[in-house]
């Protein structure tokens, strides 16, 4: 009989083996691997001729380092302005700038859209719009989905958009009469919650009203580090809620979130809302999956809807606001045009809105 045939042999072979050289074995893995990673990817790496940051071709912590930070679409902006159109930002990635390379990229048939990238950007455990990597089950949902994001439904939701605006207006009005500043980015995302979740449930979680931010909210924020630290560490997707300390309470504060937001589901099947953004999708069949959504993946689509609805109204309002404070030409312009147009403060027709040349102006360059 073969020697390697016995099923003894191996467990005979290492216990043979002083525990020492084992240990040394195992230590000099460690030690190495990572440096040899870094030769490979600068010298040997089918992407080594592309130009790019160093510490970003050798490694992806330069990535994960700086999405911590918020800093990573800085860094890549000005690692185009030295590198050109195309730029290596991690070991596997290539940063395009040019906008016509993107309908060559997104319709070659041979692009596949990176796993480990799309499966982070799961809010908890269910794939949403923004995860599917399927361009069949994408379409599928994105048609149960497209009422609530139609221009029909935005006009129909207007009239609730202005109370919130001259709710925010009110608010500040206030503050303005005890305050010589005030730190308008927590309220432009206590206006951008409480717009996209009225607009999705029907219900005004009434932050603004309360000058307060709601108890989601918090929530909603952990998401964004938990989705650095799954594309780095993928076992913190199904035991991150378990992971002791700061890192593992972003997850758990995920887990809350999801659990409220499935009871919100339950809730408006049970009482048969029927909002834009839910009119198709409460009860209608996702064609790719040949049923309906159930609560737990439903509830991860109005998470994710929650969390880049509030998350680009606010930061989009926040850079508009600042870009025109830093002109006090615009700044007196629009003042002019503004106070001429609505003498009355509590009106603004449409007919009326559709004729502001340098309001509208603006509005085109966001």
């Amino acid at each position: 009989m073969s020697l390697l045939g016995s099923p003894s042999f191996f467990p005979d072979y290492l216990d043979s083996k002083p525990k020492w050289a084992l240990s040394f074995l195992l230590i000099s893995v460690l030690i190495l691997l990572p440096p040899l990673t870094v030769i490979y990817n600068i010298t040997l790496h089918p992407l080594r001729h592309f130009p790019g940051p160093f510490p970003a071709r050798c490694s992806s912590l330069w990535g994960f380092s700086l999405n911590l930070r918020g800093r990573r679409a800085h860094e890549i902006q000005k690692a185009h302005e030295i590198y050109g159109p195309v730029v290596r930002v991690a070991p596997n990635l290539l940063s395009f700038s040019n906008p016509k390379c993107v309908r060559e990229i997104y319709n070659s048939k041979i692009f596949v859209k990176t796993q480990g990238f799309y499966r982070a950007k799961k809010i908890f455990h269910e794939n949403h719009l923004l995860s599917f990597r399927d361009p069949i089950h994408h379409g599928s949902l994105r048609k149960l989905l497209s009422r609530g994001f139609s221009q029909a439904a935005l006009f129909e939701f207007e009239p609730q958009i202005g109370e919130k605006i001259r709710t925010l207006l009110d608010q500040w009005a206030k503050l303005s009469s005890s305050q010589k500043a005030i730190d308008i980015y927590p309220w432009a995302h206590m206006f951008g919650f409480d717009t996209i979740y009225h607009l999705m449930f029907g219900v005004d979680p009434g932050s603004l009203k309360e000058g307060k931010e709601s108890s989601i909210m918090p929530w909603l924020r952990s998401w964004r580090p938990t989705f650095n630290y799954k594309e780095l560490f993928p076992f913190l997707k199904q035991w991150g809620p378990r992971f002791p300390g700061p890192v593992g309470q972003k997850f758990r504060n995920v887990q809350s979130w999801k659990v409220y937001a499935t009871e919100v589901v339950r809730s408006c099947r049970k009482d048969e809302v029927k909002t834009a953004f839910l009119s198709r999708v409460l009860d209608g069949v996702d064609a790719s999956l040949g049923r309906p959504l159930t609560d737990s993946e439903l509830a991860e689509e109005c998470m994710g809807g929650m969390f880049g609805g509030s998350g680009t109204t606010a930061n989009t309002f926040v850079f508009a606001l600042w870009g025109t404070l830093r002109n006090r030409n615009i700044v007196q312009r629009l003042n002019t045009e503004l106070f001429q147009a609505f003498p009355d403060k509590s009106v603004f027709p449409d007919s009326v809105v559709s004729y502001l040349f340098h309001s509208l102006s603006l509005i085109a360059l966001l």
